[in-house]
C-alpha cells in the first residue's frame, strides 16, 4: 500500500461535524444565526427588535447606521414653492423642527433615519 492509498482510505473514513444546510427550507435557525454565520448574501426578513439588537452587537453595522443618521439629523429642512422661493411657515417643517416637548428636532431626525436604515420603516 502506497502512502497515497493510505490517505485516500483515511479520507473516506474521516467524519466531519460540518454539514451543508439549505437555509431556505430549514426553520431551525434564527435570523441572527443566519446573519452572523450562515449568510447566503440574499436579504433576510427580521423583526425591528432584532435589527436594533444586531446593530448594537455589530460594530460595523452600528457604526455605519450612526454616521448616516447623524449626517441626516443635521440637515436643515425647508420647503420651496414652484418658483423656488422658501416657504416660511410650512406646517411640515414646523412639525419637524418642533416634534414635541421632550424631543429636539435633531434627535427626532436621528431616530427617523436610524429606524429607516434598520427596518425600512419610520
Amino acid at each position: 500500500m502506497s502512502i497515497l492509498d493510505f490517505f485516500r482510505t483515511r479520507k473516506a473514513e474521516y467524519k466531519t461535524n460540518i454539514r451543508d444546510v439549505d437555509i431556505s427550507t430549514d426553520d431551525s435557525f434564527s435570523p441572527e444565526q443566519i446573519l452572523l454565520a450562515l449568510s447566503t448574501g440574499s436579504p433576510t426578513s427580521i423583526s425591528p427588535r432584532e435589527a436594533y439588537f444586531l446593530s448594537e452587537r455589530n460594530a460595523d453595522l452600528g457604526g455605519a447606521v450612526e454616521k448616516i443618521s447623524k449626517a441626516i439629523a443635521q440637515i436643515n429642512i425647508l420647503t420651496k414653492d414652484v418658483y423656488k422661493e422658501v416657504i416660511e411657515n410650512d406646517d411640515l417643517v414646523m412639525l419637524l423642527d418642533e416634534p414635541g416637548e421632550s424631543m429636539r428636532s435633531i434627535q427626532f431626525l436621528y431616530e427617523i433615519a436610524e429606524s429607516f436604515l434598520l427596518t425600512s420603516e419610520i
